[in-house]
C-alpha cells in the first residue's frame, strides 16, 4: 500500500516529485498540488511536474481544470515547448482538429515548425481530419530531411494505409534503411 504522504517534503525536493509522480498517477489533485507546492518551495522540476499534472487532467477528460492549470503555468512559467504541445491538445479536446491545426500554426515560437513535435502534432491533426494525403506528403518529405525522427513514422503509416499508398511509403522507408543500415529500429 502508498502511504497517505511521502515524509517531510520540505527537507527534500526529490521526495515531493515523487509524492507528486505518485498523486498524479492515482489522480489525486489535493495531494498532487500540496507536492507540487513544496517543489517551488524547494525549487523542484515544477514545470516538468505542472505539464504533467496537465496531461494527466487531459487524460482523465477534466478539460476546463486542465486549461485553467495551463493558464496559470504559463503565467509563471512563460510559454515553453511543452506547455505549446498541451495548448494544442486543449484546443483539440475544447474546439476539435480543425481550432488544433490553426491553435498549433500561431505557436511557431515555441514549436517550431521544424521541430519533432511539430511535425508529430501536425501530422497527428492532420490525419484526425481525414486530410491523409496531405499528412503522407508533409510526412515524406519531413522523413526525407530528417530520417531520424523515428516519432513521425507511425503518423506516415496511419496516413498510408488510409489513401492505399503503403506501396510509396515503403519505397520510402527503403530508401531510408539503405541509407542508414546501422539504424534498424527505423523501418
Amino acid at each position: 500500500a502508498l502511504p497517505a504522504a511521502l515524509p517531510d517534503h520540505e527537507q527534500s525536493d526529490g521526495y515531493a516529485e515523487l509524492d507528486c509522480e505518485i498523486a498524479l498517477g492515482l489522480g489525486d489533485w489535493q495531494r498532487a498540488e500540496k507536492a507540487l507546492q513544496a517543489c517551488i518551495s524547494a525549487a523542484g522540476g515544477v514545470l516538468r511536474l505542472r505539464v504533467r499534472s496537465i496531461a494527466a487532467r487531459l487524460s482523465s477528460g477534466d478539460v476546463a481544470d486542465a486549461q485553467a492549470e495551463h493558464d496559470a503555468a504559463v503565467l509563471v512559467h512563460g510559454m515553453s515547448p511543452q506547455l505549446a504541445g498541451l495548448k494544442v491538445r486543449i484546443s483539440l479536446m475544447r474546439d476539435g482538429p480543425a481550432q488544433a491545426l490553426a491553435t498549433l500554426d500561431t505557436l511557431p515560437d515555441h514549436l517550431p515548425t521544424a521541430s519533432e513535435g511539430y511535425r508529430v502534432l501536425k501530422l497527428a491533426l492532420l490525419n484526425e481530419r481525414g486530410r491523409y494525403h496531405e499528412a503522407l506528403d508533409l510526412a515524406a518529405q519531413w522523413l526525407e530531411e530528417t530520417p531520424l525522427a523515428v516519432k513521425l513514422y507511425p503518423q506516415a503509416v496511419h496516413a498510408a494505409q488510409h489513401r492505399v499508398r503503403v506501396v510509396e511509403l515503403g519505397k520510402l522507408l527503403l530508401d531510408i534503411e539503405a541509407r542508414y543500415p546501422s539504424v534498424p529500429e527505423l523501418v
